[in-house]
């Protein structure tokens, strides 16, 4: 499962913005308009304005975006790390965060539920033999969550993983005391959760920051945390 989100991840965020020739190019069809906006706001954030600065791209409208992922990525740019460096590495070191969250989470199950999501397009692979869209065709409505809304999205970079971290310290700080005290003899019993006692819950430090940061960069995910 691992190998399977590693190649996801590699494909959808080292060619997210690439240059062939004199063209620059973006890989996924699904980012054509959220990407020039996500740069907009990059480039808006790097070249010093105020905070909570003005909407780039409406006239006399403050910014109502919750461009968290754009700011962190300014900052990037301001360190002189080259813009397109900085949204691939944002991307894979997010992917890898997921991948832990959903683990976490919900165990190779949960991963598996992000990335197989889309239906049975991708079984195109095994005719063609190449890493393409298949689920981008406008004619598919059944899209895939991982390619058409968190390569998309990039407040998903941060919000799934933060969100996950917070469900899963959340229910082992809540209700694992709520499990049956195992008998003498269920060695496996015992084992797993002696197991389970040795993760601990996120610090209240970590678990605050996660959470008051999160309308930062993904305002529907605090509200329904």
């Amino acid at each position: 499962m691992a190998v399977c989100f590693a190649l996801f991840a590699v494909r959808s965020f080292c060619w997210l913005l690439y240059i062939d020739g004199d063209q620059l190019k973006i890989q996924s069809p699904n980012n054509l308009g959220d990407l020039a906006l996500h740069i907009t706001l990059i480039r808006n954030f790097a070249s010093g304005v105020v905070l909570w600065p003005d909407n780039p791209i409406y006239v006399f409208s403050k910014l109502r975006y919750p461009a968290g992922m754009d700011l962190f990525n300014a900052l990037l740019c301001l360190l002189h790390i080259d813009l397109i460096r900085g949204l691939v590495w944002t991307g894979l070191l997010a992917s890898l965060a997921t991948f832990y969250a959903f683990f976490r989470w919900a165990g190779a199950f949960g991963v598996a539920g992000f990335l197989f999501n889309g239906g049975i397009a991708g079984f195109q692979f095994f005719k063609t033999f190449k890493f393409l869209d298949y689920q981008g065709d406008k004619t598919i409505a059944w899209k895939s969550i991982a390619l058409s809304m968190f390569v998309t999205q990039r407040g998903l970079l941060y919000a799934i993983p933060a969100g996950l971290l917070l469900l899963w310290h959340w229910r082992e700080k809540f209700f694992r005391g709520a499990m049956p005290v195992a008998e003498a003899g269920d060695l496996g019993t015992q084992t797993q959760r002696l197991q389970r006692s040795r993760l601990q819950p996120l610090p209240f430090w970590v678990e605050v920051s996660l959470y008051a940061s999160m309308p930062l960069f993904h305002f529907h995910t605090f509200l329904a945390l």
